[in-house]
């Protein structure tokens, strides 16, 4: 019976055309991601030459006694600067999740961390606002067009031309014929969908490694998973009562409900519930404490060149007016630390409620899981900033430990800087965080073939025609 299902399947010709399509916009996608990736990847890498570039004519400089470049004040707070670039992962080009909210690299200098991550703002408004298309976006959306195409008559268009009835007067079971049609469906649209995801990597990523291997069998899994929903769903519609249109109408406003709206409305209960934090109101908490905390510095630096009127030269003033700076960004740091502690928090609570209340939507969380296997979900970002914070303050000791001392910088100073380095990222991890969803989608489908199942055994005993009604 499957070999003969899988016959009458390949003479359908929307579902061969229809699955054509789907991988022609995976291609196109992918190449998009990479495209996108590779032009983030050659601006950091450009920044990153400039700043090493600088930091070795600076050290050149130094060595030569240049006194801008022995300055550690200069240095810290103008001169030199810490290029920070995100480590790519395997996966970024297919599902570009929520790497579109910060820049393609960022340059820290001994000023506050708020100065540091105000610079990372995205150099694409319009992009943002309208998203990306990519891979996740494609399969997500598209996926259960192509299972409402193959499904929506699965058990109606039988019972309509006839086949159910015959299957029953001639002794044979029903629901053993309709489980064969369905598994044979089901396993050609799982097929399908691996096909497109190895298009994906192969257009998609650069090379493959073992990385990417587990990256593979993670999308391929996560995404088998949904289409099995889809199916379950689809064969759940059919076994009520009513045709193929009404079946087809139902299934589209599943999609309509369950892919677009939902998402969306969770969406607006999140930022409703837990709105982001006022970045307004933390600039204005920001620029209070950077006046009161020159205030505190200039009469600090006042009451230092009253008690020594003899060292009021230009080195001694300007070692001077570093040394107030450094003081004025620790307070500044100190003020802004509760804000922006709060700002991650908050954004913690966002990230849990929304992994929460995405269960309500198997796009949503088939999406949650495939930006984890990309590791491009705001709990990476929140990683990565962690990172980039602590960096910040090693950046800042650093400096302000030899603007204190009134040590000047040395050639051998600049190769001690400070050099970031990008939290590492686990594919298996990644693959543990995203088997949640996989059951979770695993489970309300076995549900709903249970229901299915039970449905279906009255076709073996009850006429067609009078259990479709």
């Amino acid at each position: 019976m499957i070999g003969a299902e899988w016959s009458l399947l390949r003479r359908e010709p929307h579902l061969k055309w229809g699955a054509i399509a789907l991988l022609l916009l995976v291609a196109v996608a992918a190449w998009n991601g990479r495209m996108l990736l590779e032009s983030r990847t050659n601006d950091a890498s450009l920044a990153l030459q400039e700043s090493r570039e600088t930091i070795d004519a600076l050290a050149v400089q130094a060595g030569n006694g240049n006194a801008t470049a022995s300055s550690p004040g200069a240095a810290a707070f103008g001169a030199v600067s810490a290029t920070i670039v995100r480590r790519s992962t395997t996966g970024e080009a297919l599902a570009i999740g929520q790497t579109d909210l910060e820049a393609s690299f960022q340059k820290l200098t001994a000023r506050n961390a708020y100065a540091a991550l105000a610079a990372s703002a995205p150099d694409n408004a319009l992009r943002l606002a309208a998203g990306n298309f990519d891979v996740a976006f494609v399969l997500v959306w598209l996926i259960p067009l192509l299972m409402i195409a193959a499904f929506f008559d699965i058990i109606a268009g039988e019972r309509e031309r006839g086949v159910l009835a015959l299957a029953v007067v001639a002794g044979a079971a029903a629901s053993r014929y309709l489980w064969a049609k369905w598994l044979t469906r089901t396993l050609a649209s799982i097929g399908v969908t691996w096909l497109a995801v190895a298009l994906a990597i192969a257009v998609g990523e650069r090379s493959w490694t073992a990385e990417t291997a587990m990256t593979l069998a993670g999308w391929g899994v996560v995404l088998s998973a949904y289409v099995f929903f889809w199916a379950a769903l689809a064969l759940a519609c059919n076994v009520g009562r009513g045709n193929s249109e009404r079946h087809a109408a139902v299934l589209a406003a599943a999609w309509l409900t369950l892919v677009i709206l939902l998402p969306a409305a969770i969406n607006l209960l999140v930022t409703n519930v837990f709105p982001a934090p006022s970045r307004v109101e933390l600039a204005a908490q920001l620029r209070e404490a950077t006046e009161a905390a020159d205030r505190a510095a200039a009469k600090d630096r006042d009451r230092w060149f009253f008690d020594h009127p003899d060292l009021r030269s230009g080195e001694a003033e300007r070692a001077a007016y570093y040394r107030s700076v450094a003081a004025s960004e620790r307070v500044i740091t100190d003020a802004i630390t509760p804000q922006l502690s709060a700002f991650e928090s908050r954004a913690a609570e966002r990230r849990a409620l929304t992994r929460r209340l995405q269960w309500l939507s198997p796009a949503a969380t088939t999406h949650d899981a495939l930006t984890i296997l990309s590791h491009t979900d705001g709990e990476s970002q929140a990683t990565f900033r962690t990172a980039l914070l602590k960096f910040h303050a090693r950046w800042q000791t650093f400096f302000f430990e030899r603007i204190d001392g009134d040590r000047l910088l040395t050639r051998d100073d600049y190769a001690r800087l400070p050099t970031f380095e990008s939290p590492p990222t686990s594919s298996l991890r990644a693959l543990q965080s995203a088997s949640t969803n996989v059951l979770v989608l695993l489970a309300i489908s076995a549900l709903l073939c249970i229901y299915c199942g039970i449905r279906l055994t009255r076709l073996d005993t009850i006429p067609p025609q009078q259990e479709g009604g």
